[in-house]
């Protein structure tokens, strides 16, 4: 049974009630529950499930993205963009002082953008599957870190979680935003992350 601070496989998929798909996990995914890692909602719907369980829930925007805020809408001057070198079509995610926003509309020299998140305010449908439930801390760190990295790194718990990396895995042209990303992650599990970098002359 899933309980806070176990790693669940599972396989998801997430709709908004009466409308599109925004997420689909056809493969089983490692996932960290009850250490909000997950919307509320999510976390709440798998604690308690076993491996081979499946259902559906239903989550209000409460328990999922939040409700929307109207004070999150704002008019920027269009030529703010322009300094940057960015064309705001509506629709698109753009980058304002640090912060991801989406363009609604720009009209009269100034664009419309939302802060909120693009699910705010919706009501979803989870269809979730548990296809394994993850206890044991070394196993943990080893199914999170293959969501990173294919190859290049050996993983321990033994008090502390240390991962160890070759070049296979730090010469990725990705490796400092994985690096960054599985760190988080295990981090939410509440025990300490050493980062190994293993440097080797050919």
């Amino acid at each position: 049974m899933i309980e806070k601070g176990d790693v669940a496989e599972v396989i998801l998929i997430g709709k908004i009630k009466d409308g599109k798909t925004f997420q689909e996990l056809k493969e089983p995914t490692p996932v960290i529950v009850g250490m909000k890692r997950l919307i509320p909602g999510l976390d709440e719907a798998l604690i308690g499930m076993n491996p081979g369980e499946k259902k559906t829930v239903e989550i209000q925007p409460e328990k999922g993205f939040g409700k929307r805020d109207p004070n999150l809408v704002r008019l920027v001057p269009i030529s703010a963009f322009k300094k940057s070198n960015i064309k705001p079509v509506p629709g698109a995610i753009v980058d304002v002082d640090g912060y991801p926003a989406r363009v609604l509309s720009t009209s009269g020299g100034r664009v419309q953008i939302d802060f909120n998140h693009e699910l705010a305010g919706k009501t979803l449908i989870y269809e979730i599957e548990v296809k394994s439930v993850i206890k044991n801390d070394s196993e943990k760190a080893s199914v999170i870190t293959k969501k990173y990295f294919e190859k290049g790194v050996k993983t321990q718990a033994n008090g502390e979680f240390i991962i160890e990396v070759n070049k296979d895995a730090y010469m990725d042209r990705g490796y400092l935003d994985k690096k960054a990303g599985l760190i988080a992650e295990l981090a939410t599990l509440g025990k300490p992350v050493k980062w190994v970098e293993i440097y080797k002359l050919e």
